[in-house]
């Protein structure tokens, strides 16, 4: 897999905020998964590039940076992330 792309300024996005989440227990997870999917969206609905693998290669960095996680939060939010975009994956106007 190639390592450049537009998928990667929203994957450092995704572990920047995991970052945060773990540093405030305030925060609460589902807004702060929702304000990262309304990033994939925009991103996604200005490019000219197959959405598809855009979604596929932002989670699977995303899934290899849970694996090496340590702190609970943090996996917490990355697979909640990871979990939106299996299911964004999923939509029917995954084209979009």
């Amino acid at each position: 897999m190639k390592h450049f792309g537009p998928y990667i300024q929203v994957s450092k996005l995704a572990k920047q905020l995991a970052v945060k989440y773990e540093a405030d227990t305030g925060l609460k997870l589902q807004p702060l998964v929702a304000h990262f999917m309304e990033e994939v969206e925009v991103n996604a609905a200005s490019a000219t590039f197959d959405i598809t693998d855009y979604l596929e290669r932002i989670k699977l960095d995303l899934e290899s940076a849970s694996f090496v996680a340590v702190d609970d939060r943090q996996i917490e939010f990355l697979e909640a992330v990871i979990g939106a975009l299996e299911g964004r994956l999923r939509s029917p106007d995954i084209s979009h």
